[in-house]
């Protein structure tokens, strides 16, 4: 599933890594989480074991694409302004140096549902015009669909209905940008296993969860 493709019709390339790349993975708590397994590192070493290949996980559990979770670095300096938030992702992205890099957000803001969906395009656009600046080659992820656990975990229908809208302006803002792009949302769904469940809570990814998502 890591293995993006372009988002839009037009025949591409496949993507690779390249010598020498720099990747850095940033996000909210989706990609934060995976450092305790490493399988979307490994899936992508692994596909090209002869080319040395550096990743770092900068991901921040609760974030959105305004930094939101990231004030904690900001508070204690008396500041509470969103911005903070990105610019200390940004400052640990300078000092990284990505050429490659995937971010996956989309999660948090989509319970923010429709009402909220061009305030999350607005705030990824900012962000990936910051992004773009780096020179990075750029993968965005959709969010994960909610998985339903059966009672007593509440039906996720409308949840994964707002998941599914916000996949979808991911899918279209990569198109725009021509950005590579990981489908996450529905693409889980054909590795399902009867009775194997790939979270812990509906949201939150297991070790299988994650191992899926790197295949």
């Amino acid at each position: 599933c890591l293995l993006p493709s372009r988002a839009g019709q037009e025949p591409e390339p496949p993507f690779e890594l390249k010598d020498g790349d720099r990747v850095a993975l940033i996000g909210a708590t989706f990609i934060e989480r995976e450092q305790q397994y490493g399988f979307v590192e490994l899936t992508l070493t692994t596909r090209w074991p002869d080319r040395r290949i550096v990743f770092r996980n900068l991901g921040w559990s609760g974030d959105n694409v305004t930094g939101e979770s990231r004030l904690y670095f900001g508070t204690y300096r008396g500041t509470t302004t969103r911005q903070e938030g990105l610019d200390h992702l940004f400052k640990t992205l300078e000092l990284f140096r990505p050429t490659v890099a995937f971010a996956a957000y989309g999660s948090n803001e989509a319970f923010e549902g429709k009402a909220g969906l061009a305030k999350f395009v607005d705030g990824y656009n900012h962000l990936l015009e910051r992004l773009e600046k780096t020179g990075a080659r750029i993968v965005l992820l959709a969010p994960v669909k909610q998985e339903n656990l059966g009672p007593p975990f509440p039906d996720p229908a409308e949840r994964n209905r707002n998941l599914e809208l916000y996949a979808m302006a991911i899918r279209q803002l990569a198109e725009k940008r021509h950005y590579r792009f990981v489908d996450l949302f529905h693409s889980l769904d054909k590795l399902k296993r009867p009775g194997l469940f790939r979270t812990d809570d509906g949201m939150h990814l297991t070790e299988t969860g994650y191992l899926f998502a790197a295949l």
